[in-house]
């Protein structure tokens, strides 16, 4: 392997990792808007995140609009 293959792999491995704590030290609103942060380019739907995040796509939904939107 090259050197910047190793460094591919090093930078995945990283990204996996900082998910991972993600995933278990934040919020349900801020683990959903990494995952879209992460998947940006996929087509991805809200049940795509609520699978993942193994949540009801409402409580999802209502959880990430408590945390984001700004009420006026």
């Amino acid at each position: 392997m090259t050197g910047i293959t190793y460094q591919l792999f090093g930078n995945l491995i990283e990204e996996v990792n900082d998910f991972e704590n993600v995933k278990s030290t934040n919020s349900l609103a801020t683990r959903a808007k990494r995952y879209m942060d992460l998947n940006y380019y996929d087509s991805i739907k809200i049940k795509d995140i609520a699978d993942f995040l193994n949540v009801n796509v409402n409580y999802l939904s209502s959880a990430f609009k408590v945390s984001f939107v700004l009420i006026i």
